[in-house]
């Protein structure tokens, strides 16, 4: 009879605890808090992936319903990062980490969408309370890298353009010079710089150009002026648009260079016949 009464004393005991406190014959903190932490370095064609994402999903027991619990910070391709859970609904599962990465097989080269990668990271055994630690460290990552001209595109082109501005034989400084990103039929750009001129018409550019497209480009310059209007008293197309890179520009490491020498903006722009705009005599 005493010993009855033990028993039934530690089992309310027991029951009675708070939940960091429980001791569980169970693999899944049933009722009770636990902490996980992972770390790694996601890595596509030897170098750090810098464009993915990490999550952290948690699955039942069937492993078909999954939903995000937590989403891993990623610096450079690295991640390291605790989070702190809990099993409230008292039920069997596993997580799962979802790796969303544009891995090809080119370094320079990204994917215009998401390939996901999916590794388990623990599904039973789990460290229950505040105090203990799920730990999974999956060091190095090595992403499966896509190999397709249509899905991967250029990241970045690396070029050198330079050239003079020049109007009826003199330097033409007050005008502006955008850089313009466009598709390979050229028919669609996107603005990507202002060039700035120099006081003897000259200008350079030699910065990376981030593929904004996301696609295979080309290269245009449009050229705001009134070289024409101011002698002919008329107004022309505006901007001038001349070709920079007229086929795709080259990827890699490859540096995309031109040199237009001395850009006549009377000979390519204005008219030979003087037109007067309507209203003047």
């Amino acid at each position: 009879m005493l010993e009855k009464f033990f028993i039934i004393v530690l089992s309310l005991n027991i029951l009675d605890a708070t939940p960091s406190d429980k001791v569980f014959s169970g693999r899944y903190c049933y009722g009770d808090n636990y902490t996980v932490a992972v770390n790694g370095t996601l890595y596509c064609n030897g170098q750090p992936h810098k464009h993915g994402r990490v999550e952290v999903k948690r699955c039942d027991e069937s492993g078909i319903a999954c939903y995000n619990v937590f989403n891993v910070p990623l610096h450079d391709g690295n991640f390291n990062y605790t989070y702190q859970l809990n099993n409230k609904k008292r039920v069997d599962f596993s997580l799962w980490t979802y790796i969303h990465h544009k891995c090809c097989k080119n370094q320079y080269e990204i994917l215009s969408y998401e390939e996901t990668e999916y590794k388990k990271l623990q599904d039973d055994n789990f460290q229950c309370g505040q105090h203990l630690m799920n730990v999974k460290n999956y060091g190095l990552i090595n992403l499966a890298a896509k190999e397709s001209n249509f899905y991967c595109y250029c990241e970045k082109y690396i070029v050198y353009i330079s050239g003079k501005l020049q109007c009826f034989g003199q330097p033409y400084t007050s005008g502006r010079v955008e850089l313009m990103l466009c598709n390979k039929f050229g028919n669609s750009c996107q603005k990507v710089a202002k060039i700035h001129i120099k006081r003897n018409g000259n200008f350079t550019y030699t910065k990376p150009v981030s593929n904004l497209k996301k696609s295979d480009s080309t290269m245009k310059l449009h050229i705001y002026n009134r070289c024409c209007t101011s002698y002919y008293e008329t107004h022309y197309q505006n901007p001038l648009s001349v070709d920079v890179f007229k086929t795709t520009m080259a990827c890699d490491n490859v540096l995309n260079a031109i040199n237009f020498g001395t850009i006549d903006i009377k000979k390519i722009q204005c008219s030979q016949r003087q037109y007067v705009r309507v209203g003047r005599k």
